[in-house]
C-alpha cells in the first residue's frame, strides 16, 4: 500500500461520496501507520521489499478498506446525502441573500449620496460608479457566483453531474428574471431604486450562466468520466 495506491484509494473514496475530511484523515492515518510499521520491520533487519510485503499483509487490501469505509453512511458528504437540498434550496437562499445584501448596500449608498447632492448639487462619479457596479452585481454577478458555488461543491465532493447541473440551470433561470434600476437625483427630480423579479426575464443573462459555468462543468465532468473509464480498462 504505497503512496500511489493510497492516492488512488483517496480518489475512489471521494468518488464514492465520502467527505473529503474523512478521506484525508483516513489516508494520512494509513500512511503514518504504514511508515511506523516499515520503520519497525527495518529495525528488525528486514529489507525494504520484504518489509513492504509484511506491512501490506498486516494492513489488508485496499479493496477491503474501501468497502469498510463506504459501508458507513455517516462518513458520506452532506451534498451526497442531501443533493436536492444542496442544489435546490441552498442556491435559492444564497441567491436571495446576496441580492438583498446588494440592494441594502445600494440603499446605504443612496443615503450617503443625499447630503453630498444637497451640498454640491451633483452626485460624485465615484458613488455613481459604485451604484452601477452593485446593480450589475445583482443582475449578472450574483447568478454567476451562486452557479459557480454549485460547481465548486460538485467538483470538491466528486458528485454525479445531474443534481449540480440542475442547480446551475435553476440559478440561471432565477437570475434571468431579476430586475434592478437605479436613478440618481438630479435638479429635475428625485432619485429612485427599483428592484424586483419578472419571468421569463432576459435570456442573455441566463445564457451567460450556462456558457460561463454550466457548460464548462459538464465538459469537465465528461472528461473526468472518460479518464476514469480509461484507467479502469488499463
Amino acid at each position: 500500500m504505497d503512496n500511489v495506491k493510497l492516492a488512488r484509494l483517496a480518489e475512489r473514496l471521494l468518488r464514492a461520496g465520502v467527505a473529503p475530511r474523512y478521506v484525508r484523515r483516513s489516508v494520512e492515518e494509513l500512511r503514518a501507520h504504514r511508515a511506523d510499521l516499515m520503520a519497525q520491520l527495518s529495525a528488525d533487519g528486514l529489507d525494504t521489499s520484504e518489509a513492504g510485503r509484511v506491512v501490506d499483509d498486516r494492513l489488508g487490501s485496499i479493496d477491503a478498506f474501501y468497502a469498510a469505509t463506504i459501508a458507513r453512511p455517516e462518513l458520506l458528504a452532506w451534498p451526497r446525502r442531501r443533493p436536492g437540498l444542496v442544489f435546490g434550496l441552498l442556491p435559492v437562499l444564497a441567491f436571495i441573500a446576496l441580492v438583498i445584501g446588494c440592494v441594502a448596500l445600494t440603499v446605504g449608498l443612496a443615503h450617503l449620496a443625499e447630503p453630498i447632492y444637497k451640498t454640491r448639487g451633483v452626485v460624485p462619479l465615484t458613488l455613481r460608479g459604485i451604484g452601477e457596479l452593485l446593480r450589475l452585481t445583482v443582475l449578472w454577478g450574483v447568478p454567476l457566483a451562486v452557479a459557480a458555488f454549485c460547481a465548486i461543491i460538485a467538483v470538491r465532493w466528486r458528485l454525479r453531474p445531474w443534481w449540480p447541473a440542475f442547480g446551475m440551470l435553476f440559478v440561471a433561470v432565477l437570475g434571468a428574471g431579476t430586475t434592478m434600476q437605479l436613478t440618481w437625483a438630479t435638479s429635475g427630480g428625485h432619485g429612485s431604486l427599483q428592484a424586483g423579479y419578472g419571468f421569463p426575464g432576459e435570456f442573455i443573462r441566463m445564457l451567460a450562466v450556462i456558457t460561463v459555468v454550466l457548460l464548462p462543468y459538464v465538459a469537465w465532468s465528461y472528461r473526468r468520466t472518460r479518464t476514469r473509464d480509461q484507467r479502469a480498462d488499463e
